[in-house]
């Protein structure tokens, strides 16, 4: 059995061309919502029927505010980025103690924030976010090989542009997993379908068949080896 501390759940946002954690940050939740149908019709019987429709996802975090920390927001930062009505790019991040990392990514718009000053205390702060699009998942099990490192990027933030069907990485890395609004099957010869990208481990090129569009993005995971 491996746990996850909550000292090792960490949500981040990115900006400024990389994640940053929110400053003083103490809790954190992370919601998924699923809407269902009924689907009786007559002769059911006494008990209704039900299906899955869309499903939708948000959360919130609180904790202390604290200003102008190097490499992290603020609770002013993420004010003007709720009043400019910017999306961000939110990843929460969960450690267990024996190395198992799972990710959630996606888009969020801030949705409430608040912050409350008592006298004799210290300031605190709540923020609220709702997802839109699809939430990414991805679970990294401990190091298939030892000496290997865990790493993940997103193309689309990395260099590759809107329109794109390929993208070149390092050379000789194993790829763990790749997200574009539903899991990829990895293949390393032929030509991908739909639900396939391809990476060739000689060249580095990752390749995909239909091309990224606006706020699109593919997040990948893959090892040292």
């Amino acid at each position: 059995m491996s746990k996850v501390r909550g000292d090792n759940v960490v949500f981040t946002f990115f900006n400024g061309g990389f994640y940053k954690p929110y400053a003083c940050a103490l809790n954190g939740t992370l919601e998924i919502s699923s809407d269902i149908i009924e689907t009786s019709v007559s002769g059911s019987g006494n008990w209704a029927n039900w299906e899955y429709s869309r499903d939708s996802w948000g959360g919130a975090c609180d904790g202390l505010v604290s200003l102008q920390e190097t490499n992290k927001l603020d609770l002013a930062e993420l004010q003007a980025l709720q009043i400019a009505h910017t999306k961000i790019l939110m990843r929460c991040t969960r450690t267990s103690d024996t190395g198992e990392v799972y990710e959630s990514v996606g888009y969020v718009l801030i949705t409430g924030s608040s912050d409350t000053g008592n006298f004799g205390g210290m300031d605190t702060f709540s923020i609220t976010f709702k997802g839109t699009g699809a939430l990414s998942q991805s679970f990294v099990p401990s190091p298939i090989n030892p000496p290997g490192t865990m790493h993940s990027f997103f193309i689309n933030l990395t260099g590759a542009q809107t329109g794109a069907t390929s993208y070149t990485m390092a050379t000789d890395k194993e790829i763990i997993g790749a997200f574009r609004l539903q899991d990829y099957i990895i293949i390393t010869t032929g030509t991908p379908n739909v639900n396939e990208i391809k990476y060739v481990a000689a060249t580095g090129v990752l390749s995909w068949l239909v091309p990224l569009e606006v706020d699109e993005f593919i997040h990948i995971q893959y090892q040292d080896v």
